[in-house]
This record gives structure tokens, sequence and C-alpha cells, in this order.
């Protein structure tokens, strides 16, 4: 790249000095104002550029300088970053690796709970099924009993309906008083 600056910067300085190829060039001759020295000139253009550079050197190095700071700075963010992402990244990973388990834990936990309840669910059920039964069975032992004392009282007033049909039809009026006066004679001879 260097050496294309240069040539192009000789090229308009060997325009410039004139003269036919075949003449020469004229490299140092001065006064001559038909071919003007080639050399001068290019010791011209080196002392500007070097001037020019020496003059500019300064605030455009602290430039290049303050921008290779910059970025250096940027860089070292970058990866100062890039190192937080990943430790950030690492850390949620772990977390996550530890909610996994969290959730695997409270899940067995959960279905050991749910296990343990439908069992002292079904116990209670057994029970108040059990006690149902039994407190049916009570029930049915209360009514029988009171079914047959009341069948018992109706065949016992039945009977004795019957008995005192019969009887009032088997006793006259002769028999009625016969029993009265034995019972008269009862009372008395007890007295």
């Amino acid at each position: 790249m260097r050496v294309f600056v240069w040539i192009l910067c000789l090229v308009p300085s060997l325009a410039v000095a004139g003269g036919a190829p075949a003449d020469g060039i004229n490299w140092f001759t001065i006064g001559d104002p038909h071919s003007l020295a080639m050399a001068w000139f290019m010791l011209n253009f080196l002392l500007f550029a070097g001037g020019l550079a020496f003059i500019i050197r300064g605030p455009i190095m602290s430039q290049v300088r303050q921008r290779a700071e910059r970025f250096e700075k940027l860089l070292r963010a970058a990866e100062e970053a890039r190192e937080e992402a990943e430790k950030r990244q690492a850390e949620l990973q772990e977390r996550l690796d530890g909610l996994t388990k969290e959730i695997d834990e409270l899940k067995a936990s959960t279905d050991d709970k749910l296990e343990r309840e439908k069992a002292l669910i079904m116990a209670n059920a057994e029970e108040e099924i059990s006690r149902l039964q039994k407190n049916a069975e009570i029930a049915l032992g209360r009514q029988r009993r009171s079914a047959e004392r009341r069948l018992t009282a109706e065949a016992a007033r039945l009977a004795f309906t019957a008995a005192h049909e019969r009887v009032a039809q088997a006793v006259n009026e002769s028999d009625h008083e016969r029993l009265n006066d034995e019972f008269i004679a009862n009372v008395e001879g007890e007295a």
C-alpha cells in the first residue's frame, strides 16, 4: 500500500517535471524553465509530508490511542458481560435443575400424601359403613320387637274379643247369677 502511495505521488511530479524521455529526466538542474528538477520536487514533497506527519502525528496518534483504549474497554466490557452471562446461565441452569428436583420431590410428596389421604378416607368410610350397618341392625331389631309386641297385643286383643264373645254366648243369665253368688261367697269367706 505504501509503495502504491509513493508511486501515485511520483507520477504527477514526473509529469510536472516535463521533458521528453529522450532528453532524460532532469533530476537536479535548476534554472531551466522548461525542465524542472524532479529531485527537488520530491525532496520538497518529502519535507512537506514529513512536517505534516510530525505536526499531525501527535493528535492523530492520541486519537488512535484513545480509540484503541475505547475498543479495548469495549472488548473488556464485552468479555466481562459474556463471563457474567455465562455465570448467570450456569446459576439459572443450576436453579432449573434444583427446581426440577424440587418439583419431583413435591410430586412424590404429594403422591404420598394423596395415598395416605385415600387410605384414611377409605378407613373412615369403612368405619362409617360398619357403624351405619350396626345402627340399621339395631333399628331393625327395635322395629321387629315393636312389631312383635304390637302383633302380640293385637293377637291378645283378638283372642280376648273372641273369648269374650264365646263366653257371652255360652254364659246366660242364670250362669251369670250363679257366678256372682260364688264370687260374693268367696269374698265374704276371706273377709
